[in-house]
């Protein structure tokens, strides 16, 4: 029997019924994160603090609470290897929803936890993501953040105004003769770009466990989606964790009263006319 934290449900496109995807509810967001001595800024991430100040910052940094299925058992326990799809649902109507698909050429085992320290940045687990094949393979790892109502899974609404994760792994062999190719892209719900980020010049800077943070804070809080591409075999492996983002403030009460006050005036205005 499934843990009451998990929800095996199908998700309905707009043009087929896709295999089973795992819900995980309410995951744990802490305030504080990225602070590991291990983590290095990725080229144009927005700076860390900048994150960590955004309003209703949280990051999710525990990746082995959800049972026997998603994140935690085998890919043939936790139907990502068949799926690679996963959906982070949140009771709490302020925040967005958040949607993991994997496509591509990504190995059985990517979606489910990882649990070595020297592929996460903070506790000891993570979400691995690998290819599938020992010769060179495309994958991507999309995050959507939007609306999940039990059944499909909206990605026009719920934009985030800012977000960031880590990704660790050890060693030049991993992290670059193993995957020649990785950007990670920011984009909104249009697919515009928002931001891309990749790996800084003589990466990594020796062979231990290593982290880099990519993040992105948008002024127009229009972030919809994150995607991290990549070109490997299967000694390319990573480690997702402290995935963060920020909700989109609420406008404040006396913001609400000028808008209201300049309608008003506009209106009597507009009536004064001849």
């Amino acid at each position: 029997m499934k843990p009451s934290s998990l929800l095996l449900v199908a998700i309905l496109s707009a043009s087929s019924l896709d295999a089973a995807v795992y819900v995980w509810n309410d995951p744990a967001r802490e305030t504080n994160a990225y602070t590991a001595s291990k983590i290095t800024n990725a080229t144009n991430a927005s700076p860390r603090a900048d994150l960590l100040a955004s309003s209703g910052f949280g990051a999710v940094r525990t990746w082995n609470n959800t049972g026997s299925e998603w994140l935690a058992g085998t890919a043939a326990d936790n139907g990502l290897g068949l799926s690679h799809q996963g959906i982070m649902n949140f009771s709490d109507p302020s925040l967005p929803d958040v949607m993991f698909s994997f496509s591509g050429s990504p190995g059985s085992t990517s979606g489910s936890n990882l649990n070595n320290v020297s592929f996460v940045s903070a506790g000891s687990t993570g979400l691995r993501l690998v290819p599938s094949s020992a010769s060179q393979v495309a994958m991507t790892l999309t995050i959507d953040f939007g609306h999940w109502n039990g059944t499909t899974f909206d990605g026009s609404v719920n934009s985030v105004s800012a977000a960031g994760f880590t990704l660790t792994s050890t060693g030049s062999g991993r992290w670059v003769t193993s995957m020649p190719e990785f950007t990670v892209t920011f984009l909104d719900a249009s697919g515009n770009v928002l931001s891309t980020q990749g790996r800084p010049a003589d990466w990594p800077p020796n062979e231990n466990s290593q982290s880099l943070y990519f993040g992105y804070v948008s002024p127009t809080a229009n972030i919809s989606s994150i995607q991290i591409y990549m070109v490997g075999n299967t000694n390319a492996l990573l480690g997702l964790d402290e995935l963060g983002f920020s909700v989109v403030p609420e406008p404040s009460a006396g913001a609400l009263l000028l808008v209201g006050l300049a309608g008003m005036a506009a209106g009597r205005r507009h009536r004064r006319r001849p």
